[in-house]
């Protein structure tokens, strides 16, 4: 018998369970059933006339099928030659399924019928070639080789086969109410994605299984950008969409319906703070314009209580020098704000910094003229501006090499090489000077460049912590240098 099948998706787009079956393959885990038990019961028989059937397999189970025997009859009446009671039996060829995927699998019984298993890929509409040869038997066995064979003859037949999914009645989602929110941190483990987990599963839900069909339907047609997958059971939504909807999803013909919420979420990444001063952390929170904003009921922590310590609404106070993340977190997300205490003096100085370098134009030969500036003559000016002292307390600015060599050798100050393990543990305070060395200037340790380090910028969490950028009063945030000195 010859078979060739045409893949189509039935009315709910059925994907069947990829089976075990000794002479197909087998599927282990948690979610695999045994198409081989299922064969060992006792299965009815479908018998194909001329005309289409219709043939129902569970998908646990298996369906046979044979030629309709008031069409052969003639093949299988008893035939006396010779004065011996002779068999006349019908037997039938299999050859590959003519399909991109093998959507079917079949085996020969004993009774010259056939036996299909559902497999990865088995939709409706199956399309059945026969090709009959007619043999002469001893006995009724089919065994043995023919005492006489005729000419094979060729008849083509068609039937639909519709696979019954496991029971999903019973299935329910842990949660179907499900907020996503977003942000604009380079690094986010927990932004743009909600879970839910289907409970009560007869098998192992999962995408990738061949055994789960799944689709998903919004109420709101603005929703179009939306990923979603099941693995081990967890059903995983992601989109930056901003709004409310209503998400149907259709598991193996059984609905899911979850009511999803995406928001977008902003608070300041950095803050310079005086000691002693207090100051309040605002969150803010976009939606669409018909959609509530939900669950911006935020917890608040510091990474160091005894530099910042925050209260339950974000009011920060900043008790002595250094650095601390301050942390805000509603169940689904959490939000940075990495914190710098420094003195009321050297925030001045910085503020200034920042004032200059975006209010005045880079020029080493006008470098101390009020409208112009170099590195170092910012560096000077801003800390003179709050009556700090670098290197003398004339009025004209040293060049940076000089500031390096007066906080080493004057101030008692270390040169600590610049790496990034340095910035992420936030070993270095607002205020501090970075440097660049390596120029054939003859000056000290070859500087040839200052910045003022004025804190961190927490960008979002990797591996659990958190990651930052360096920040600087006259370069963007994350620029390098070769060395930086406490001030």
């Amino acid at each position: 018998m010859i078979f060739s099948s045409r893949c189509k998706r039935w009315l709910c787009g059925i994907l069947a369970f990829v089976m075990a079956f000794t002479y197909c393959f087998q599927v282990s885990g948690p979610g695999a059933l045994s198409v081989q038990a299922a064969a060992e019961e006792e299965s009815s028989v479908v018998y194909i006339d001329s005309e289409t059937v219709d043939l129902t397999l569970d998908i646990e189970g298996s369906g046979s099928f044979a030629l309709d025997d008031t069409v052969y009859a003639d093949s299988v009446s008893e035939v006396e030659e010779d004065g011996e009671t002779l068999y006349r039996k019908v037997s039938y060829s299999i050859s590959e399924f003519d399909t991109d995927e093998t959507c079917l699998y079949v085996d020969v019984e004993n009774d010259c019928a056939y036996t299909i298993y559902t497999s990865s890929y088995a939709y409706t509409n199956a399309y059945v070639s026969v090709n009959k040869t007619v043999a002469l038997y001893a006995d009724e066995s089919c065994e043995g080789e023919a005492i006489s064979e005729e000419s094979s003859l060729y008849q083509t037949f068609s039937f639909v086969i519709y696979i019954n999914y496991l029971g999903m009645e019973d299935v329910t989602l842990s949660d179907s109410d499900l907020y996503i929110y977003n942000t604009d941190y380079t690094y986010s483990e927990d932004e743009g994605v909600a879970t839910t987990t289907f409970e009560n599963t007869p098998y192992t839900l999962s995408s990738w299984d061949g055994m789960t069909d799944i689709y998903m339907e919004s109420s709101n047609s603005d929703f179009d950008d939306i990923y979603y997958y099941v693995e081990d059971n967890v059903l995983t939504i992601e989109t930056t969409q901003l709004g409310t909807t209503e998400l149907t999803f259709t598991v193996n013909g059984e609905k899911f319906v979850v009511n999803l919420t995406v928001t977008t979420l902003d608070m300041v990444s950095t803050k310079l703070i005086a000691k002693g001063k207090k100051s309040k952390l605002k969150i803010t929170a976009t939606c669409d314009d018909t959609s509530v904003c939900a669950n911006t009921d935020f917890t608040w922590s510091s990474s160091d209580t005894s530099v910042v310590s925050v209260s339950k609404k974000g009011k920060i106070t900043a008790k002595k020098k250094g650095n601390a993340i301050i942390y805000a977190t509603n169940g689904y997300i959490t939000l940075g704000c990495a914190v710098s205490v420094a003195s009321k003096k050297t925030v001045k100085a910085i503020k200034k910094a920042i004032w200059i370098g975006d209010n005045c134009t880079y020029s080493q030969a006008r470098r101390m003229q009020s409208a112009y500036y170099d590195c170092s003559s910012l560096v000077f000016r801003a800390y003179k501006s709050a009556g700090i002292k670098v290197v003398w307390k004339g009025s004209y600015a040293p060049v940076a090499a000089s500031i390096a060599y007066w906080l080493v050798k004057t101030k008692g100050h270390k040169l600590y090489k610049y790496t990034n393990k340095r910035i992420q543990k936030m070993k270095f305070y607002a205020g501090d000077l970075g440097f660049q060395t390596g120029a054939s200037n003859g000056r000290y340790k070859g500087i040839y460049h200052v910045e003022m380090f004025i804190g961190y910028s927490y960008i979002g969490s990797k591996n659990g912590k958190a990651v930052l950028l360096p920040r600087w009063a006259n370069r963007y945030d994350g620029y390098t240098l070769s060395v930086i000195a406490h001030f």
